[in-house]
């Protein structure tokens, strides 16, 4: 399912729980059908499974680049918050460094491979999906190796899918597989891939109890959707004044022109 998909049903889940109706036989209608992989209840059932290690090192090792460390913590994020993410990924990241050391010992941390999974542009102006943020000075030396940070653009990678036709490093494969996946489009090209295959299994449905659903967030999607209502508002009060152009009002509300125009 896409996000927006995967919203709806657990919407209906919820409203069958309320109504005091079978929740397991609302979901078994569903068994077949995939669940969104980018939400957090979901890639934490997913990869946090001793049965899917392979899975997990496999989607670790492709977005770091590297074989092996020490702690790693994966995430996932869909809206920027007005740029508060780069806030509060700093002080997630601060948080999981804080946990190593216990309150006496001595102070000596450990490898830490922070991954984010964004929907939103970290570098717009660069043309790379993937970058490593760590600690440098001022001739880009650096400081501190234990600690890095990966952020991977998915939507920038899915957006501009023919900029990174040739590109088949894995974490281009992963980035692929997943959004066939999740668009539960044609799976045959990854099909012959044994990780690949793994991971179509894990993202059934039907390996999701419909208690476990119950208890997935979908709360950002809600608020964005939310913001996005309010825009589109925006953008047609702005059309209905006349003054500006709509490559203007596309800048002033972040919707893309060709939605604008749709607006018209």
């Amino acid at each position: 399912m896409t996000r927006e998909e995967f919203a709806r049903f657990l919407k209906k889940l919820k409203d069958v729980k309320e109504k005091g109706q079978d929740i397991d036989a609302f979901v078994k209608k569903y068994e077949h059908r995939n669940v969104y992989f980018y939400n957090d209840g979901c890639i934490k059932k997913i990869l946090a499974s001793e049965k899917n290690l392979t899975l997990t090192t496999d989607l670790v090792n492709a977005a770091l680049g590297l074989i092996g460390s020490d702690r790693i913590s994966i995430e996932v994020q869909h809206e920027d918050s007005y740029s508060l993410f780069k806030d509060r990924l700093v002080l997630y990241v601060a948080r999981l460094t804080n946990n190593m050391v216990k309150q006496g010992e001595i102070m000596q941390l450990e490898n830490l491979h922070v991954v984010s999974f964004q929907f939103f542009d970290a570098f717009a102006k660069s043309p790379n999906y993937r970058h490593t943020v760590q600690l440098k000075n001022q001739e880009q030396d650096v400081y501190f190796d234990k600690q890095t940070v990966t952020l991977v653009e998915v939507a920038k990678f899915i957006k501009n899918a023919k900029d990174y036709i040739g590109d088949n490093c894995r974490l281009a494969q992963w980035l692929r597989a997943i959004d066939a996946l999740n668009r539960e489009a044609d799976f045959s090209e990854f099909a012959n891939d044994p990780v690949f295959k793994l991971l179509q299994n894990e993202v059934k449905l039907c390996n999701f109890s419909s208690r476990y659903l119950m208890t997935v967030d979908m709360s950002d999607f809600d608020r964005a959707a939310a913001r996005y209502g309010e825009k589109i508002d925006i953008a047609k009060k702005m059309l209905k004044q006349g003054k500006l152009s709509v490559s203007e009002i596309s800048a002033v509300t972040g919707l893309p022109e060709a939605k604008i125009r749709d607006l018209k």
